[in-house]
């Protein structure tokens, strides 16, 4: 699993560099040679909230054991992909890591073939914030970012 962080880390330096301070969760798609890879960045202090108020415990991530566990199912449980027609498509959560303030979730599945887009819903962190989140999504080098403030559920065309 470390070496799915650190090829996870390099790969989304760059999209979340020019995110960084800007919404409470920030979610990065690459869809790439039939699979779909998904990362998202959470601040461990907006986990935490919401984890006290889903789960109803307070849970300290670095100190609780099954914390962190509990975040991937709590993403996984509010991030969805489906294709234009509807199909879902599964996510498996693969990791889950903390590093410094900022909590990763790692999560990845297979991409349908002669896929032309996504539609996205995402509630990560609305149970805590009405902040924007974005997510951003990359495929054969064209990036789209989306802004879920108000929407829960947005769609883009490759």
């Amino acid at each position: 699993m470390r070496v799915v962080a650190i090829a996870a880390a390099i790969w989304a330096s760059t999209a979340f560099a020019a995110n960084a301070g800007e919404a409470p969760a920030v979610t990065s798609v690459r869809v790439d040679r039939g699979s779909i890879e998904v990362l998202h960045r959470l601040p461990a202090v907006e986990a935490e909230k919401a984890m006290r108020s889903v789960f109803g415990v307070s849970a300290r991530l670095n100190e609780t054991e099954g914390a962190l566990e509990a975040v991937g199912e709590y993403v996984s449980g509010r991030f969805r992909l489906t294709t234009p027609f509807g199909l879902a498509i599964d996510l498996a959560v693969d990791g889950v890591d903390r590093d410094g303030d900022d909590i990763w979730v790692y999560q990845s599945g297979a991409a349908p073939e002669g896929l032309t887009g996504l539609s996205i819903g995402n509630r990560i962190l609305r149970d805590v914030s009405a902040a924007p989140c974005e997510v951003t999504v990359e495929r054969a080098g064209a990036v789209t970012k989306l802004v879920f403030d108000d929407e829960s559920q947005l769609s883009v065309t490759f």
